[in-house]
């Protein structure tokens, strides 16, 4: 995993300590530093699983070769044995990782903001929209609730949601979807370019945005990243205008 930021990294820590040294509720205390830490893990996640799909080689799934002669016996030339299935399953295993972290350290985070904002209601299921939502009825003010009011109103954000819980069910990417060449000069294979459906809700999946798989990830790791930082920059704001009493 690259490195956070500098200022990412201190604006984090910033709020771990202020929560830390002023709130004497040890229950409290607790539930905000499993969550603090499982933001950062679940970032880590994030970048390791993206990563790993970026790099996945289908070089790694070749067998062997054999040599094949073509009809009347002229030509002889060499194919690969290779397992397109060993292939399909490790990208859908990345894929998977990817985008169940990508949620996962938003609904985490948003664990971590219901024991630094107070409601006057008893939170239920605690995830990111709910606590946004909850933001916005009971600290209107907020910078937090209205950064995520912009943020997760974005296209990206429902696409995403659309994504992670399609991965719950079923893989994103069919086996029949990708295709392999071989290069018989240079031995070496090639796959096709592979898409991210439209709509992840709609069968049957439809390809017209031709949003490639490793670079959309890699826009989604940038939003996320960005969306967690500029949090925490809201969340120091809110707590200084509270002259640093917390909860706010």
């Amino acid at each position: 995993m690259q490195p956070m930021p500098v200022t990412a990294q201190q604006t984090i820590r910033t709020v771990h300590e202020l929560f830390n040294s002023s709130v004497s509720d040890a229950h409290l205390v607790f539930e905000f530093n499993l969550f603090h830490s499982s933001v950062t893990q679940k970032l880590w996640s994030v970048e390791y699983y993206c990563n790993e799909l970026i790099n996945l080689d289908v070089h790694k799934f070749l067998l062997d070769t054999v040599s094949i002669t073509e009809s009347g016996g002229s030509t002889t030339i060499q194919r690969p044995l290779f397992d397109p299935e060993g292939y399909c399953r490790h990208l859908n295993l990345w894929l998977d990782g990817f985008l169940m972290n990508s949620m996962s350290a938003l609904d985490t985070l948003a664990h971590e903001i219901s024991t630094l904002y107070s409601s006057p209601q008893r939170l239920g299921d605690i995830y990111i929209v709910g606590i946004k939502n909850m933001l916005l009825r009971f600290h209107p003010n907020s910078r937090l609730g209205k950064f995520l009011d912009i943020r997760l109103g974005q296209p990206w954000f429902d696409e995403l949601q659309g994504f992670r819980h399609c991965t719950t069910h079923e893989s994103l990417i069919r086996y029949d979807d990708i295709k392999f060449s071989f290069d018989p000069v240079t031995y070496g294979l090639r796959v096709s370019k592979i898409k991210l459906p439209d709509n992840a809700k709609v069968r049957p999946f439809t390809y017209h945005k031709k949003r490639e798989v490793t670079s959309r990830c890699q826009f989604i790791r940038r939003k996320i990243q960005s969306l967690v930082f500029k949090a925490y920059e809201s969340i120091l704001m809110d707590i200084h205008i509270n002259n640093n009493i917390l909860p706010i």
